[in-house]
């Protein structure tokens, strides 16, 4: 591994689109990429000046575009579904058994720590907002089981930032830092984000909590380019540790929501 065990994904205000760093523990460089429209982020567009709006009228070249991007959390400040991903028509529950590889499907469980384990991985998820200018999100994660009603021995998995859906908390970024891989933070280049001092909300996944997992289905043979879960298993049976069969993830173009249940 090229830092410590957990991922990173950034995505930052650019122009009027979000630029995208995604940082696997695995992987030696990130991957980026450009976001162009989602539920989660407007633009919000200026008045032009009169002489900006003169030059284009007389043919000259347009200015720079004074265009501000700004964050829509996914939550409310309840950790409710602001979008509406988990109701209306819904792909069907992931059953472990009849799973095309490739399909898309809704798991339900309890998130569990995959063997071996490795530490601080209690907390599974941070997911931090700064939403207006300069706005920015940032997603820490490790890869983590959900125990479900099947048993099947399930891991959770991306290679992009998730969405996700809990009552979010607000502090101050500064205060966060430490809980970030330094070599990760310095690879996805935090330092662009201007977050000293920055406000956030932060969503919080840990082991026990009950989630559901709206993904993408992969086997660990099929999904190694991605992520690697070979040789990783969870405590689905009694007290022993039973390989990774199964693996709920996302792919280019589909991204994993996560929900924490309340209650």
């Amino acid at each position: 591994m090229s830092h410590g065990s957990r991922h990173l994904f950034v995505q930052r205000a650019s122009a009027e689109r979000l630029f995208e760093r995604d940082l696997r523990a695995e992987h030696e460089e990130s991957e980026h990429g450009y976001v162009a429209e989602a539920q989660y982020f407007e633009v919000e567009r200026g008045m032009r000046g009169w002489v900006q709006r003169l030059r284009e009228w007389f043919g000259g070249a347009q200015g720079e575009s004074n265009a501000r991007v700004k964050l829509v959390t996914p939550f409310d400040a309840q950790g409710a579904d602001r979008f509406g991903y988990f109701s209306g028509e819904l792909p069907p529950k992931l059953d472990g058994v009849d799973d095309p590889l490739a399909s898309i499907r809704i798991a339900r469980g309890t998130i569990v720590s995959l063997s071996p384990r490795t530490p601080g991985d209690d907390v599974v998820l941070r997911d931090y907002w700064a939403c207006d200018a300069p706005a920015w999100r940032l997603t820490d994660m490790i890869d983590f089981g959900l125990q479900t009603a099947s048993r099947t021995p399930l891991a959770i998995c991306c290679a992009q930032c998730p969405l996700v859906l809990a009552e979010p908390e607000t502090g101050v970024f500064d205060e966060e830092l430490s809980a970030l891989d330094p070599q990760a933070a310095t690879l996805c280049d935090l330092e662009s984000l201007a977050w000293r001092g920055r406000s956030v909300s932060k969503c919080t996944l840990r082991v026990g909590d009950v989630i559901e997992a709206l993904g993408v289905v992969w086997s660990p043979e099929r999904c190694r380019a991605r992520f690697d879960v070979i040789g990783r298993g969870g405590p689905f049976r009694s007290a022993g540790v039973e390989p990774i069969s199964l693996v709920l993830g996302d792919e280019r173009g589909t991204r994993m929501v996560l929900r924490k249940v309340r209650g």
